[in-house]
């Protein structure tokens, strides 16, 4: 039986409470007894969210319509509500780039689910906003509340909402028109610009905000925040996706993801990464997430449970152990300095993803990868989705894997669309190599000798090269004769010798 943590954060549309349940920590969204009966979700519905299929979309583990709970499975997160809070605080950090990596992931997110949720007759997220919104120690944003619609505004609404409930919303909802997800969108740019600078778009009491709201003033409002205060690349990702009438703003969630990545290549746009600002939470926030104490088994071990194609979805295990600071009460986090590396990718599969058949020992599965995507990273999804280890025992990289297709072999950074997808492909094992290189920073003369693995992730290699340099931000890449390593490629790609000069550049360096 699910048992509080204590930890609850309240907001417009109900309350989150972090709850410990069976040796899971995860988040229950608590809807107002007033609107507890308004949503029922039929058995489509619920199918659905248990299995949304969609990394950062929490699944729905249980709803208990009497109590109006709906209760996702989390782990241990930060409403981005409190984030705000938090990055109210004197020397926080200015989160522009952290609010552009938000949008990302989010509008993407939202974008593919979609197409799976329209078959369940959810045509969008209807009350996107910063409770709904999480984020895990090492930035990795969560959506939950998908399909929930926001019951306390709009007309008919009973009751007097506060100003938050306001503050996000998309006009068409407080006109009782249709929503698709340009309705999203529109939200997520309310959030964003919030994230951005401290403070909402609109102003004023409950009324006054709701009536900006309504009459679509957020285009308005924005230009006259433009001068001294947003880069112009940030103004017009904004600006788009603020539009009065949704076919005035971006099309979809890839068209806004595109956009604000863009806007993250500028050498304009600087700051602390959405992982460097969580390690400024989590360091500053004495009511953190619990860490639920997890008791051995006793039986056999379960399978994880699958939910896309037969993938695990391990990322939700607690892997990290912290020491006990009282004898009473639930284990804090203790958190180890966060980065961008992950031995495999967590974004969602874009919406041209296609079927390629794999040869491997146990059969030819079809599984669905991305042509816009890397092969590298291509391969490190195919990795991960068969469970080939590349580890040995003591946890030390046996070797990577490279795709390639009869007799053809490319470079880890040529696109996917380059395999046929008529034909069968496989992937190759590349044994894990260690030599000597030179890695200078580009414009430093002086170079440092290491040993480095040839089939390590660059992005691993950039990590480690980082911190032994001491070198700021997370924005550095590795070019190896004349080229730029994506974060998945690996060096075996160029037949390094020993003596091999690798060169450390920021992003937006000259190439």
């Amino acid at each position: 039986m699910a048992k509080s943590t204590g930890r609850t954060f309240w907001g417009p549309s109900g309350s989150l409470v972090e709850v410990v349940d069976g040796p899971a920590l995860r988040l229950v969204l608590q809807l107002p007894c007033e609107h507890r009966d308004a949503i029922v979700p039929d058995d489509a519905t619920k199918r659905f969210l248990a299995r949304p299929g969609v990394e950062h979309i929490a699944p729905l583990v249980r709803h208990d319509r009497l109590r109006g709970a709906f209760v996702y499975d989390t782990g241990p997160v930060w409403p981005l509500a409190r984030v705000l809070e938090l990055l109210k605080r004197p020397g926080a950090p200015a989160p522009t780039v952290a609010a552009l990596e938000m949008v990302v992931v989010v509008a993407k997110a939202l974008h593919e689910t979609c197409f799976r949720a329209a078959e369940a007759g959810m045509f969008s997220h209807g009350g996107l906003s910063p409770w709904r919104i999480l984020l895990d120690a090492e930035g990795r944003p969560t959506v939950i509340g998908y399909g929930i619609p926001q019951l306390d505004v709009g007309p008919g609404g009973d009751g007097k909402p506060s100003a938050d409930a306001y503050h996000y919303c998309p006009p068409e909802r407080l006109a009782g028109e249709d929503e698709d997800p340009r309705a999203d969108l529109n939200a997520l740019a309310l959030i964003a610009f919030h994230m951005r600078q401290g403070e909402t778009l609109f102003d004023g009491d409950a009324e006054r905000v709701r009536v900006q709201a309504s009459r679509a003033l957020g285009r308005e409002r924005l230009h006259r925040q433009r001068e001294g205060h947003l880069q112009s690349e940030v103004f017009q990702l904004l600006d788009q996706a603020l539009g009065r009438y949704p076919d005035a703003r971006y099309n979809d969630g890839l068209a806004m993801a595109q956009a604000a990545e863009d806007a993250l290549h500028s050498p304009r746009i600087t700051g602390p990464t959405l992982a460097e600002v969580m390690a400024w939470v989590a360091d500053r926030d004495p009511d953190g997430p619990a860490v639920p104490e997890v008791k051995p088994p006793t039986g056999p071990p379960a399978e994880a449970e699958s939910t896309d194609g037969g993938r695990a979805r391990w990322e939700k295990v607690n892997r990290r152990r912290g020491r006990r600071t009282s004898t009473d009460g639930p284990r804090r986090r203790i958190r180890a300095a966060a980065d961008h590396n992950a031995m495999y990718p967590h974004e969602p599969l874009g919406p041209r993803a296609e079927a390629y058949v794999v040869q491997v020992d146990q059969g030819s599965p079809a599984l669905r990868l991305d042509p816009r995507e890397t092969l590298a990273k291509s391969a490190a999804r195919l990795v991960d989705l068969l469970e080939f280890s590349p580890v040995d025992l003591t946890g030390r990289i046996r070797g990577w894997y490279r795709i390639v297709q009869g007799d053809n072999a490319w470079f880890g950074d040529a696109r996917t669309s380059v395999l046929d997808s008529a034909l069968p492909l496989e992937l190759e094992f590349v044994p894990n190599l260690a030599i000597s290189v030179h890695v200078r920073i580009d414009g430093d003369a002086a170079p440092l000798t290491v040993e480095v693995g040839t089939a390590v992730h660059a992005q691993f290699l950039v990590g480690e090269l980082r911190r032994q340099l001491s070198l700021e931000g997370t924005d550095w890449r590795l070019v190896v004769d004349g080229q730029m390593l994506g974060p998945w490629q690996i060096l075996d790609d160029f037949d390094l010798d020993s003596g091999a000069m690798l060169i450390l550049r920021p992003r937006g360096g000259t190439r």
